[in-house]
């Protein structure tokens, strides 16, 4: 684990899972970019569970394998009330609706995918969200702003 800006924690798969309570307590955004072995995932989750307003940015392109929209890598992070995901690809969204606690929603994806924003909306509810997209042509922002 390594610390980026102030209070933005950088987590790889070699972290201590002792550690990862007390680096929680001092983080605002917890980050990692590497699929993390499961019971780290699990100390993870555990530990921002006492701390949802850290948002947890995920940076996945590349060396992930295929996503789904269930987001089932995330289980144990329904919790969070700020989400921030950087991916290749998405093909649907239908695994937000477990995060029902969600307040702030970031999506970014790489490359083109097919997804209804009207349905990001429904699912997100309140959350402030901000949906990026790939168009094969330019990045361009979809849907910014309070819903």
């Amino acid at each position: 684990m390594t610390w980026g800006s102030p209070g933005r924690a950088l987590f790889a798969p070699d972290v201590r899972k002792h550690e990862i309570p007390s680096i929680v307590a001092e983080a605002t955004t917890v980050q990692f970019q590497t699929p993390l072995p499961t019971g780290t995932m699990q100390a993870l989750a555990a530990a921002m569970r006492e701390r949802p307003e850290v948002e947890l940015y995920l940076y996945a392109y590349g060396g992930w394998g295929p996503l789904d929209g269930s987001l089932s890598f995330l289980a144990g992070f329904e919790h969070l009330r700020s989400l921030s995901l950087a991916l290749e690809e998405l093909p649907g969204f239908e695994g937000l609706a477990r995060f029902t606690e969600l307040r702030e929603l970031s999506l970014r994806l790489r490359a083109c995918a097919f997804f209804c924003v009207s349905g990001v909306l429904d699912v997100v509810g309140d959350a402030v969200s901000e949906v990026d997209a790939q168009d094969c042509h330019r990045v361009r922002p979809v849907v910014t702003g309070l819903p």
